[in-house]
This record gives C-alpha cells, sequence and structure tokens, in this order.
C-alpha cells in the first residue's frame, strides 16, 4: 500500500459525510490513517479521530471477484449475521456505491496494544 493509497483512503474519509455520520465522528475532525494489511482483493485500513481511543478497520475492496459482484454487500451482511457471536468486528457501514473510488466497509476494532 503506497503513500498515494493512503491519501486516497484520507480523502475518501473526509469527504464522506454519511460514514462520518454513522460513527459520530465530527464533519471537522482530524482522522489518522494507517494501513492495516491488503490480500489479493482487498485493503485494510485503521483509523480513528486524533486523540480518540476508538479505532475502526476500513476494509477497501479493490477488485471484484468473479463469483461475488457485490462483494462488499456480501461481507457486510455476514458480519451482520455474525456480530451476536462476539466473534467478528462489529459492521458499522457499508458503502457498495460506484460513485466512491473504491467499495468500502468499516467495522469497529479493539486492539490492544
Amino acid at each position: 500500500m503506497t503513500n498515494e493509497n493512503n491519501e486516497e483512503i484520507a480523502r475518501y474519509l473526509r469527504g464522506n459525510t454519511s460514514l462520518r455520520d454513522a460513527l459520530g465522528l465530527s464533519a471537522d475532525a482530524c482522522l489518522k490513517v494507517e494501513p492495516l494489511g491488503k490480500g489479493e482483493h482487498n485493503e485494510n485500513y485503521v483509523f480513528c479521530e486524533e486523540g480518540a481511543a476508538q479505532r475502526f478497520v476500513l476494509r477497501v475492496n479493490r477488485v471484484a471477484q468473479p463469483f461475488h459482484t457485490k462483494q462488499v454487500a456480501y461481507e457486510h451482511a455476514a458480519l451482520r449475521a455474525l456480530e451476536q457471536s462476539g466473534c467478528t468486528p462489529r459492521a458499522l457501514y457499508c458503502d457498495a456505491s460506484a460513485v466512491v473510488p473504491a467499495f468500502a466497509l468499516v467495522a469497529s476494532l479493539t486492539l490492544t496494544t
């Protein structure tokens, strides 16, 4: 994941008011974004409001899988279905719009350091 990708993600987070509303982040909040990891189809980023304890994961689907035309919605539904198990991140926001630079799924994350 490159600095260019990080900047793209930061722009997406800054400009997405529905995501900020869903997460309870103020419009002028300064968000810190860090790469978390990536796979063949997805990139994952950790982000938080500067100085806040709660962190979120932004999962970006970069390459569509041939057997799932709605991969992000599928993953979001799976996380929602498994939420009561307490073993998965809690899905907070799903953006499967073709207008954004990439599809995104946001989940809460509790990290211990």
